[in-house]
């Protein structure tokens, strides 16, 4: 759902188009067998509606994801990793085993502030492992 909102957020704004995703929490049928009764009473879904009719507003921002659920409403940023480039011979379940704590280093994490930001940061990776100018 991110990637879809980014690339249409991408592509809309040449047209002031703003494209944002919802992150919803509500009392559900599915939610009834998990949480206590008190808790699902808190939980309406028209509580989340003030966050969709934001969104969908003049107003609104892009590429924004927005908690919303029993009257609370947040900003949800999705950070990355630096991460690693991976030479073709170990592109394999087993090598993403070996280096996963390399890859998944919180320290070197950011949110990625557009759209083409991670696919500039991987081709840069890969670029500099192939020693290709770009």
């Amino acid at each position: 759902m991110i990637g879809l909102m980014n690339v249409l957020a991408e592509e809309g704004r040449k047209n002031n188009v703003r494209v944002n995703t919802i992150s919803p929490t509500a009392a559900t049928r599915m939610t009834e067998e998990l949480l206590p009764p008190q808790a699902l009473a808190l939980m309406k879904p028209e509580a989340i509606t003030p966050a969709v009719l934001y969104l969908l507003s003049d107003d609104a921002p892009t590429r924004t994801i927005m908690g919303a659920g029993a009257g609370s409403f947040a900003v949800i940023k999705i950070m990355e990793t630096e991460g690693i480039n991976l030479a073709p011979s170990d592109w394999t379940p087993e090598a993403i085993s070996a280096h996963f704590a390399e890859i998944g280093d919180m320290s070197t994490a950011r949110a990625l502030e557009s759209a083409l930001q991670q696919t500039q940061k991987y081709v840069g990776q890969a670029a500099v492992r192939a020693g290709v100018k770009l």
